[in-house]
């Protein structure tokens, strides 16, 4: 038996610590983070570890401000690719004596089968994802938004109906609070003036892979603007009309062809900013008049504030030959959304949003009781108490 072998063996019949293992997409954000803060209040003699993706995310951990951290040493980090072997023993350490394992996005596999594992899920199904990424064999529970995702959460992740739990997603909590002040300002460049948020999932990939077979995305990576020139004379248009425009490029899209300079109302917003200025996405998501988005699941999620929204269908084709549906998205969004195939349209709604118009408001509605199961800005709590209560069936008293 080699040294790493008895090691395992060692972790392995010892009794769990009172530690819990986090894990989100960019570290420190989605649906983790809200439970993460709020378990921290409620179990403060316990561990609370991050699984973070890059040393980027030690820096993250390090803002005591940010994660208004109540002690210092009250968290720790691991990483997820550990390189020198003191990384690689902190990580087998954690993962074989943490009583919890809760993530969103990167699949985390158990050390120990009592261990307690909840994938809080990065968004309800939309794309295809069975047979590449599914979380069945990781985790105890999986986050269902509503029963209405049951059957194709179930498919999609490759679980069974039982691992099914709903909660309500905690980053959606985050609508249902005061905007924090001054962040218009930190946003739009000093201004404080309306804006809409864009929202589009990824067509390339840092990675260079690309789930749309098209090449039109190569210089912008976004939908319906694929050159500097156009990109500059929508922006002369939101200036003209005095709105903003917020584009936050999905956390796996190449933001290497996006441009920065010379615009004054369409705003670049990556997750350094958001962090730079303390804020979540889902703070920001809470001030927009209106969304513009695709095939993200964040479409569900604002259904909560029912505002208007918009879908771009320029690259719909192509996507239904390359990944595909979990299921007939389309239909519901011919119901609930303003359909975009071009960026005339796109103005045209715009300035309908301006105007107060809002043509789709009662078909929202439907569409959001039936995709959300809660809407009170309490799913947090929720999730923690479910968390707590499981832990201590397994542990006893916490």
């Amino acid at each position: 038996m080699n040294a790493k072998d008895a090691a395992l063996r060692l972790l392995k019949a010892v009794p769990l610590k009172k530690a819990i293992l986090f894990e989100s997409n960019p570290d420190f954000a989605d649906n983790t983070l809200p439970v993460y803060l709020e378990l921290r209040r409620e179990l403060p003699s316990w561990k609370m570890v991050w699984i973070v993706q890059t040393p980027e995310g030690e820096k993250i951990r390090a803002d005591r401000s940010y994660l208004k951290a109540k002690k210092k040493g009250a968290d720790t980090v691991i990483y997820a690719h550990p390189v020198s072997a003191r990384e690689k023993l902190r990580r087998m350490y954690y993962f074989h004596r943490s009583a919890a394992i809760v993530f969103c996005n990167h699949r985390q596999k158990k050390g120990v089968e009592s261990q307690l594992s909840f994938f809080l899920c990065h968004g309800s199904k939309t794309k295809k994802t069975q047979g590449f990424y599914e979380v069945g064999g990781y985790a105890d529970y999986v986050e269902c938004q509503a029963p209405f995702f049951e059957e194709v959460t179930a498919k999609e992740y490759g679980c069974r109906r039982q691992q099914l739990v709903t909660h309500g997603y905690p980053r959606c909590d985050d609508f249902y609070r005061e905007e924090p002040s001054g962040m218009r300002r930190t946003l739009l460049g000093g201004q404080d003036e309306r804006y809409l948020i864009w929202l589009p999932t990824f067509r390339k990939q840092q990675t260079g892979r690309t789930d749309v077979p098209d090449g039109c995305y190569d210089a912008l990576g976004m939908p319906l603007i694929y050159d500097i020139k156009t990109l500059k004379e929508f922006d002369r248009f939101l200036e003209e009309r005095g709105i903003h425009i917020l584009f936050k490029p999905h956390p796996s899209q190449d933001l290497s062809g996006l441009v920065r300079e010379n615009l004054t109302h369409f705003h670049i917003l990556t997750d350094e900013a958001l962090r730079g200025a303390g804020l979540r996405l889902y703070q920001v998501i809470a001030g927009a008049d209106a969304l513009i988005t695709d095939y993200s699941s964040v479409f569900f999620d604002f259904l909560l504030l029912n505002r208007p929204v918009a879908t771009t269908t320029d690259d719909i084709e192509n996507w239904k030959e390359g990944r595909g549906f979990a299921f007939d998205l389309e239909s519901m969004y011919n119901k609930a959304t303003v359909r975009v195939p071009d960026l005339s349209v796109l103005k045209t709604f715009i300035d309908g949003v301006l105007s107060g118009e809002d043509e789709k408001a009662d078909e929202r509605a439907a569409v959001r009781d039936l995709t959300n199961r809660y809407s009170d800005g309490n799913s947090t709590k929720r999730v923690c108490a479910f968390i707590m209560e499981k832990l201590s069936e397994r542990m006893g008293k916490l």
